[in-house]
């Protein structure tokens, strides 16, 4: 054993867009920073993921989950609900 800690990613904010950056480049979101960035439960998450309604996901060799930022953005903006400002 080296001595050396994997740092935690709870509670990390989520990293902002780059628009000027390759998306391959892009570092992938972790499940635990889209959570806080959809602020949902896991368990929601996965009931949308169930339903096939969840945001692209990368699964790593390990079983985690993985986001691409872009994807994420592009999942958010379809599900958008615009509603007509009202006029009194």
């Amino acid at each position: 054993m080296t001595g050396r800690r994997t740092p935690s990613v709870h509670g990390t904010a989520p990293v902002p867009p780059n628009p000027d950056a390759d998306p391959a480049a892009e570092p992938l979101l972790t499940l635990p920073q889209v959570l806080t960035e959809l602020a949902v439960p896991r368990s929601t998450f996965y009931r949308w993921r169930q339903l096939g309604d969840a945001p692209p996901a990368i699964r790593l060799p390990n079983g985690q989950l993985r986001f691409r930022r872009a994807d994420l953005d592009a999942w958010i903006n379809a599900h958008t609900d615009l509603v007509p400002e009202t006029h009194t």
